[in-house]
């Protein structure tokens, strides 16, 4: 897509690339944030099971 985009409609391939660009840089920060959910999640389970009787 980025070789062949540019030679058929520039101004579409500079937004597509920028939009591409973002997710890019931000890949890593949603990583770490579904990262921390998992184990919160695991954490509360445990917290919860530990409990019961």
């Amino acid at each position: 897509m980025s070789e062949r985009l540019p030679g058929f409609n520039r101004p579409l391939y500079v937004q597509v690339k920028a939009v591409l660009d973002e997710n890019k840089a931000e890949r890593h920060i949603r990583g770490g944030i579904a990262t921390r959910q998992k184990y919160l999640l695991s954490f509360e389970k445990e917290s919860r099971q530990r409990k019961l009787p």
